[in-house]
């Protein structure tokens, strides 16, 4: 089998620090990750570690699987005390001001309160040797406002208009407005008429927002994209600036990034964060490290596959396999990281749509023994690919 390439030596465009976990783009164009032991590796991760059941802890269960790296959420006893791990710091629930309206998740990041916030809280985390980076956010929310199709309207106000619509105590509230009077002559009439609205007042749109009104003219659209990649861009500013102050060596991991995360916020996070992460390939355009987060095997919609005269278990376990021996081997791509440790009953369910473990602790054997294989290749195989 293939070797796994050797780092320093045939590697170049290092992220991270001078040592610790880094990541790393091979002469081939493959990005890598290196562990501690300066070994490049496919990242064979996990999400939502929690208590042990057994003799046997949570991180060496998963450990004798060949995952190599917790992501979260897991549970803080796991964090570093074996298997290397990337905590969700939360940042937009500091305790700063935040906006949360309608499919927005996000901190007011025209508050400097939220600057001074979050550079507390990387502050006072207390990183150990198995710290493979950090999350300031894992899950954010970025309105709709976009059009679904060229035949259905958007069924959410944007972030635009969630943000114009806000009690003026917040300072997104008047940031918004400043920025788009400015692009429309410092006049409400005017950008009331460019957006086909009726706007008496800077309260209209509050109310608009309130009675389920949707701003969705051309005009609008195009301000809603450059606030929004404003807004982007000085959250993930605002980040990498506050973790480079306490520890710049530190990888930085995007929030989670799928397929109604806005371009905009995709720009911003792929100029500014070491690792971004996707819950699918194809939504990050070029030469950019990402890993795959949520992973897992759909079952087939077919009861027997006539071709093979497979089982609804024998297809998904033969496409599965298929499937990530396909991702490893991409070069943007990372690695992965299962969805879940722990879900469902294996006397009751379907094993394809329960964790590695059950909820009572029963190895799914279904997902470990095949997964457990492919780990144990995974270097191999993606070696094989350059």
């Amino acid at each position: 089998m293939s070797t796994p390439p050797t780092f320093p030596a045939e590697f170049s465009n290092v992220r991270g620090g001078e040592s610790g976990f880094r990541i790393a783009r091979h002469t081939s164009g493959q990005w890598w990750w290196i562990d501690l032991h300066n070994q490049a590796q496919v990242v064979c991760g996990v999400q939502g570690l929690d208590a042990s059941v057994g003799t046997l802890a949570a991180d060496a269960q998963v450990g004798q699987w060949g995952m190599n790296l917790l992501l979260p959420p897991v549970a803080d006893g796991f964090c570093g005390n074996g298997l290397p791990y990337v905590p969700d710091l939360q940042l937009s629930r500091s305790g700063a001001p935040a906006i949360r309206e309608d499919g927005v998740t996000l901190p007011d990041v025209f508050d400097p309160v939220w600057a001074e916030m979050i550079e507390q809280i990387f502050n006072a985390f207390q990183p150990t040797t198995m710290l493979a980076g950090w999350i300031a956010d894992r899950e954010l929310g970025w309105g709709g406002g976009y059009r679904q199709s060229d035949d259905l309207p958007p069924n959410r106000p944007g972030l635009l208009q969630i943000c114009l619509g806000l009690d003026p105590a917040y300072r997104a509230y008047h940031a918004a407005w400043e920025f788009v009077l400015a692009r429309h002559g410092d006049d409400l009439s005017q950008l009331a008429e460019i957006w086909s609205v009726k706007l008496p007042s800077r309260g209209a749109v509050r109310q608009y927002t309130r009675d389920g009104v949707v701003f969705n003219t051309a005009a609008h659209q195009r301000d809603l994209e450059a606030f929004t990649a404003e807004f982007a861009v000085r959250y993930f500013a605002t980040v990498r600036e506050a973790a480079s102050k306490v520890n710049p060596g530190c990888l930085l991991f995007s929030p989670q990034i799928d397929q109604h995360t806005p371009p905009q916020v995709v720009t911003a996070a792929v100029a500014t964060m070491d690792v971004i992460l996707v819950t699918e390939t194809d939504l990050v355009a070029g030469d950019v490290p990402q890993l795959v987060v949520d992973y897992h095997w759909v079952p087939t919609n077919s009861s027997v596959d006539a071709a093979w005269g497979e089982s609804v278990l024998e297809a998904t376990i033969r496409g599965g396999r298929e499937e990530l021996t396909s991702l490893i081997r991409q070069s943007e791509i990372l690695g992965y990281a299962w969805a879940q440790f722990r879900r469902g009953d294996l006397a009751i369910d379907d094993p394809l749509r329960a964790g590695l473990v059950d909820e009572n602790g029963r190895e799914n054997s279904v997902h470990t023994y095949p997964l457990a294989a492919i780990n144990a290749a995974a270097a191999s195989i993606r070696s094989s690919a350059i």
